[in-house]
């Protein structure tokens, strides 16, 4: 069942580095969600222009979406991970209060 999940860890863990994006350093985590749910997932009446150059700029932060039953349901049905300042961050952020 986590074979999917075990794959996409397995494919990220090779491509860190490719997660850091100087523009989203200063971001807060809720920042940084709220770009790259709106680049990646919301239907926002941008251009199909525009839906290309996010999905290309974006989508490699894309982490655990449809990723397997266990990512299917909410609150974790979409999942991405931004790289800042050498700490790997997912958003939304899954730390505990």
């Amino acid at each position: 069942m986590l074979n999917v999940t075990a794959a996409r860890f397995d494919g990220v863990m090779g491509r860190l580095q490719d997660l850091a994006d100087p523009e989203l350093q200063d971001l807060t985590d809720a920042q940084l969600y709220e770009l790259l749910d709106n680049a990646i997932y919301r239907d926002d009446h941008t251009t199909p222009a525009q839906v290309a150059a996010d999905a290309e700029r974006f989508f490699k932060f894309d982490f655990l979406t449809n990723g397997g039953e266990s990512f299917d349901r909410q609150p974790l049905n979409k999942l991405t991970l931004a790289l800042r300042s050498n700490d790997l961050r997912p958003t939304p952020s899954l730390r505990t209060k």
